[in-house]
């Protein structure tokens, strides 16, 4: 799983390229070993970290911390906000699946899920 390419105006080329390249590596590697990627947005999987109210007050906010904060209750240690998104985003897959992560199930009212 890995978070979908948003491109936003803002964006530099040398950004988009580094992006859509490390996403084309992940897939390649995938397909290699049958894999099928599946890519989420960002809010796809923030609606399985968050609850309404949370994502309503980080909306606008750099979403890093509050990321790194929900992985830390979830028992991580992620070094910093991509690792925590990346855990975001692979506890999200789990859930899709209807898989019960250990840490879900330690868990159980942490968050909101969609």
């Amino acid at each position: 799983v890995h978070e979908q390419v948003v491109q936003k105006r803002t964006d530099k080329r040398e950004k988009l390229v580094a992006l859509y390249g490390l996403v084309a590596v992940v897939e390649l590697f995938g397909a290699s070993r049958g894999i099928v990627p599946v890519p989420y947005d960002s809010g796809q999987w923030r609606m399985s970290a968050f609850s309404t109210e949370e994502r309503k007050a980080i909306k606008g906010r750099d979403w890093k911390q509050p990321a790194i904060d929900r992985c830390r209750q979830l028992g991580f240690d992620p070094k910093d906000g991509d690792e925590a998104e990346a855990i975001l985003i692979l506890d999200h897959h789990l859930i899709v699946g209807r898989v019960i992560s250990k840490w879900r199930a330690e868990n159980p009212f942490l968050c909101t899920v969609a």
